[in-house]
């Protein structure tokens, strides 16, 4: 019969959703980390979630790595050039400025992090 359906999401559950969702924001934009969009973020967390399932963490770690990771995706995108949307038209000018979509990213993710901190432990 297998096993009973929790009627909450499991942290594997998150990733699996956030994996499907970045897949197909990739698919769709044809973006990639580097060149400076939200999947510079994106992909960190996902991967990031997808690791803290994979070692059994629970939903608090797996949602403050993510944040973390979203972060880090954030910095990165002050060192690179954009090859998307309108900051490409400012060619070498847009190094030194971090990518608005990366940085909505990482807010959500960093939201979901501190609600989850202030609501489930």
């Amino acid at each position: 019969m297998g096993r009973k359906p929790s009627p909450y999401y499991e942290l594997s559950d998150f990733a699996e959703s956030f994996r499907i969702s970045l897949d197909a924001i990739m698919q769709r934009g044809k973006a990639r980390v580097g060149d400076k969009t939200m999947v510079d973020a994106l992909e960190p967390a996902v991967a990031a979630l997808e690791y803290a399932a994979s070692q059994g963490l629970d939903i608090h770690e797996g949602f403050f790595m993510a944040a973390e990771a979203a972060k880090k995706g954030v910095e990165y995108t002050k060192e690179i050039k954009a090859r998307f949307g309108r900051a490409k038209y400012y060619g070498d000018k847009a190094i030194g400025l971090q990518d608005a979509g990366a940085t909505s990213v990482w807010l959500i993710f960093q939201a979901m992090s501190d609600w989850i901190s202030n609501h489930l432990i």
